[in-house]
């Protein structure tokens, strides 16, 4: 599968990541009747949470010294 990849602010990123939460909210995690965007949506907003976390966690050991 092909990759996009989108370069944004914390801030952006953080609202994309609201937006995809709302989106999926309501869904179970049953494999038989959750559509296949919804796994997609969620593994999206694992990635941007991983990478909010890396940057928030870099800010804060920055701000530290």
């Amino acid at each position: 599968m092909k990759k996009v990849k989108i370069e944004m602010t914390v801030r952006s990123a953080a609202a994309v990541r609201q937006i995809l939460f709302k989106e999926q909210e309501g869904y179970t995690k049953d494999l038989v009747c959750t559509p296949e965007r919804i796994f997609e949506i969620r593994e999206v907003i694992t990635d941007i949470d991983d990478v909010l976390t890396e940057v928030t966690a870099n800010k804060w050991s920055i701000n530290r010294l």
